[in-house]
């Protein structure tokens, strides 16, 4: 077999090993950050989830639902999501979010 041809296939099982080790170890690296924020931010999410709860939803409450659906907007916006409150006459309102 040619020199060439055995680098390419060594630098090729390489790049693979590596790649594979890295998404193996990601959900463990993107777990334990999630974990550490939440632990960090855990009084700041309960308040926000009970607030949101402490809102009516029922199906005939427009206007509950409307601030349902404010209030999300808000929460998102916050969060750098690009919100859009979409409207249909006799609809409930619909949160749009787009994240780039």
């Amino acid at each position: 077999m040619p020199r060439s041809r055995r680098f390419f296939i060594l630098f090729f099982i390489i790049i693979f090993t590596v790649l594979a080790a890295a998404q193996t170890n990601a959900p463990a690296v993107t777990e334990n950050s999630v974990r550490v924020f939440r632990q960090n931010h855990e009084h700041e999410i309960i308040s926000e989830f009970t607030k949101l709860l402490a809102i009516p939803n029922g199906a005939s409450d427009t206007l509950s639902i409307r601030r349902n659906a404010e209030l999300i907007v808000q929460m998102l916006t916050a969060r750098g999501v690009k919100t859009k409150l979409l409207e249909i006459p006799d609809v409930p309102p619909i949160v749009y979010g787009e994240i780039n």
